[in-house]
């Protein structure tokens, strides 16, 4: 499913959820108005279109179920049990989430008297940086 794979990118710094990842929320979400009526599940033909904005709100916070949860205005564990609702979605989200490589650029360091920049990959430890 095209939905699982292709990321579209988000500005988090004005971003709103769409209305396709608000109806898969649960109700309890802070940011799901009343007028987005019931929410749907993993058996409504909709919910992939939610899980595809879902996807790409994790990538852009990089993988942290922390950030996307705040950002939906859920707690970690309610988001979690939406991802683990659908067998494709905690799929590709673990898959997401595993391949996430940050990349930290370190400035000003010296190699015999020349300036230089690093490029340092660490991969799977988001959450210590």
């Amino acid at each position: 499913m095209i939905a699982l794979k292709v990321r579209r990118p988000i500005n988090l710094e004005d971003y709103t959820p769409p209305v396709e990842l608000l109806q898969i929320l649960p109700l309890k979400s802070s940011v799901r108005g009343k007028d987005v009526g019931p929410q749907i599940g993993p058996n409504n033909s909709k919910f992939s279109t939610g899980m595809q904005a879902l996807l790409d709100l994790l990538f852009a916070v990089e993988g942290s179920v922390l950030d996307a949860a705040k950002i939906l205005g859920l707690s970690t564990g309610a988001l979690s049990r939406l991802i683990l609702s659908d067998d494709s979605l905690r799929t590709a989200a673990n898959e997401l989430r595993a391949s996430k490589v940050a990349a930290i650029a370190v400035g000003g360091v010296a190699v015999d008297g020349q300036s230089s920049t690093e490029l340092i990959l660490i991969t799977g430890f988001r959450d210590i940086l």
